[in-house]
């Protein structure tokens, strides 16, 4: 028995090769998305009904893939803060520069405020307390400085 081609799939593989090399991905993946067996049979030119009904079958599960792929690529964009202990030394930590202490307006006379402020400067912080408001009512609106 000879080895064929397109008994093996190699025809489609080099015809989706071919479509996303000339940017035509987008029409491929639609198909695949939308589970259109039809759209996606015509996209790769397959016109063979034994093919069809076995693209059908795979169909489901290339369409899930196709989403976990992609959210997966969503996550590794995501921002994440990743907070790693510091190992304790005997020493307390010394603080350099300028710390902003940002706080709403309505608190900036707290005691926790004061207290806070008073636990940065020991440790070497320079203190700015800062008085914001916020401007807008909406969530994620921004805030402005007070006096």
């Amino acid at each position: 028995m000879r080895f064929s081609e397109s008994d093996s799939g190699l025809d489609a593989r080099k015809q989706l090769r071919g479509k996303a090399e000339s940017g035509g991905d987008e029409e491929f993946w639609a198909a695949v998305e939308s589970r259109d067996v039809d759209a996606l049979g015509g996209a790769l030119q397959m016109d063979d009904e034994s093919h069809r009904r076995a693209l059908a079958t795979l169909l489901p599960r290339l369409s899930t893939w196709r989403r976990q792929k992609q959210e997966q690529s969503r996550r590794a964009w995501r921002y994440r803060v990743i907070w790693k202990p510091v190992a304790r030394s005997g020493a307390r930590g010394e603080l350099r520069g300028t710390w902003a202490l940002m706080v709403p307006a309505r608190a900036a006379q707290d005691e926790l405020v004061g207290r806070l402020s008073v636990a940065l400067a020991e440790r070497g912080g320079t203190v700015k307390v800062i008085a914001v408001r916020r401007r807008g009512s909406r969530a994620g609106g921004s805030c402005e400085k007070t006096a």
